[in-house]
């Protein structure tokens, strides 16, 4: 099992030290630049100079606008030199959104391409480039573990996101257990895809820089033909990217994924869970490539992993969990039921683990519990394999009658059948008032495929009570930023506009 040791102490002190040990070895790339660690380090210390002279003082609170781009990279550790807190978010944000983060992190700066619209210090790109540093040298140290180094604001699915206080020392535990649990190596040159306002992407890069390999970002709009040109002119062996993309590139290249991906160590994937019709395609369409499956969250980084190199492997299995972190499932009493095999809330201590959520003391009494992050997700650890599998959110749960059904379980044996190409199951209010709640299917599907025929392909997989009665195809499941199905835009699509429709068709159809 991999183990790594870093005798470094911040994300941006391993920076550092590469750029003494290994000067030479490629850092960082996107479609127009390559910089060594030697350059890297350089352009950090020449921006946090910049940046300083500009105004920036120890303990600032920065927004900084998450463009794939070398600059957002250098920017971001830059403000770390600093010992500033770093808030990357996107452009694409709404006013109000924005003004809530800046609410909540006390920012008084913002870095960006545009500015914002913001009462505070408003920092353009071009602005740092133009500015020309003072001969004095930099007075820096690197930031010490408690230091809250970044604040990562959740994608607010229940509610107004929150900010994820990260320091030092959970940033760089989260990296350790990437390493460890996706087996990285120093000669790993990864394209990373996902947005990187996310944790899914940052969690690779945080990692990379850390074991000293290879960060390319895709810095153009993402087509099968940039995919293909990155991994091309810089020589990658490794791919980072969400499930729905994932499956857009198999929908669309079909055997021919065989060209485009067959130099690939591994697909590192993460964020939502990959089906497992598209596991045992691209296992078999990529014998010498793994799939490295990652769980986690932003607030406590990459703490399981399934590592798949064939069909025979745990395909179901969320995966093992990772050196260094402490496990345990317990159930509503705060029981351990890990050693028994019984299913319960998955929860996880270790390093990694966020120091709270700004200015909420409320919701993190919730999740930080003794120092065990509590997170949302039903799960079991199996006595055969020794691998966590999950059931779905504690939150998703959908209780009909007293008997809870966790939503994934319908949602898998869905996806099985040959035409569905998306699903998502919700529950909503039973209409009789007797039930408490029922589970109502959203699809997209390749072809027509009749509700008689999804029924009757269900009575196999499916106890009962489990079978839902009301399926509803759409083109498209709607999706989060992360391309992850967004559940609670179903509910509400069906509280505005399906409701009333399907209501007498259920009462009539209750056997």
């Amino acid at each position: 099992m991999h183990n790594f040791k870093t005798k470094a102490h911040s994300l941006v002190e391993a920076i550092y030290n590469h750029s003494v040990e290994n000067p030479n070895h490629k850092a960082v790339a996107d479609s127009l630049l390559i910089l060594t660690y030697k350059d890297f380090w350089d352009r950090i210390y020449d921006c946090a100079k910049k940046l300083r002279q500009i105004g920036l003082i120890k303990n600032q609170r920065v927004f900084v606008e998450a463009h794939p781009q070398v600059e957002y990279i250098v920017t971001y550790f830059a403000i770390q030199l600093l010992h500033c807190t770093a808030i990357p978010y996107s452009c694409k944000l709404s006013k109000d959104t924005i003004a809530h983060m800046a609410n909540v992190s006390d920012a008084k700066f913002s870095i960006s391409k545009k500015g914002t619209v913001l009462p505070i210090t408003n920092i353009l790109y071009e602005d740092i480039r133009k500015e020309i540093p003072s001969e004095e040298a930099l007075d820096y140290s690197f930031p010490e573990t408690d230091f809250l180094t970044d604040i990562f604001f959740t994608s607010g699915t229940t509610g107004k996101s929150k900010g994820v206080g990260l320091t030092t020392l959970s940033i760089l535990g989260g990296a350790v257990n990437t390493i460890n649990g996706c087996q990285k190596q120093q000669t790993d040159i990864e394209l990373v895809t996902p947005p990187l306002y996310h944790s899914q992407a940052f969690s690779t890069i945080r990692a990379l820089f850390v074991v000293g390999g290879c960060v390319v970002l895709n810095n153009t709009y993402f087509t099968i033909e940039t995919l293909q040109n990155l991994l091309n002119k810089y020589h990658c062996n490794c791919l980072n990217i969400v499930p729905a993309t994932l499956k857009l590139l198999v929908n669309d290249l079909g055997d021919n994924i065989k060209c485009v991906l067959k130099n690939l160590r591994y697909i590192e994937i993460g964020a939502a869970p990959l089906d497992k019709r598209t596991k045992i395609f691209l296992l078999n369409a990529l014998p010498n490539t793994r799939l490295a499956l990652n769980y986690g969250a932003t607030e406590a980084s990459r703490t399981v992993y399934n590592n798949l190199t064939s069909i025979d492997g745990p395909l179901d299995a969320l995966g093992k969990i990772v050196e260094n972190v402490e496990c345990k499932i317990i159930d509503e009493d705060g029981k351990d039921l890990t050693k028994n095999g019984k299913p319960g809330r998955l929860i996880f201590k270790g390093d990694m683990v966020m120091k709270g959520y700004v200015k909420n003391n409320a919701e993190t009494d919730k999740v930080l519990k003794n120092g065990w992050y509590y997170s949302s997700d039903l799960a079991y650890l199996s006595k055969l394999d020794g691998c966590v599998y999950i059931l779905g959110r504690v939150d998703d749960v959908i209780n009909i009658g007293g008997e809870k059904i966790c939503p994934a379980e319908i949602e898998q044996s869905i996806l099985t059948i040959p035409q569905i190409d998306n699903c998502c199951c919700v529950g909503v209010e039973d209409f009789m008032g007797i039930l408490g709640q029922i589970p109502v299917v959203f699809y997209s599907s390749k072809s027509d495929i009749s509700v008689v025929k999804l029924k009757q392909s269900l009575k196999d997989s499916l106890d009962r009570v489990k079978r839902p009665k009301i399926f509803i195809r759409l083109e498209k499941i709607p999706t989060n930023s992360i391309l992850k199905n967004d559940r609670n835009a179903l509910k509400r699509l069906w509280k505005n506009e399906f409701e009333s429709k399907y209501r007498d068709h259920y009462l009539l159809n209750l056997n």
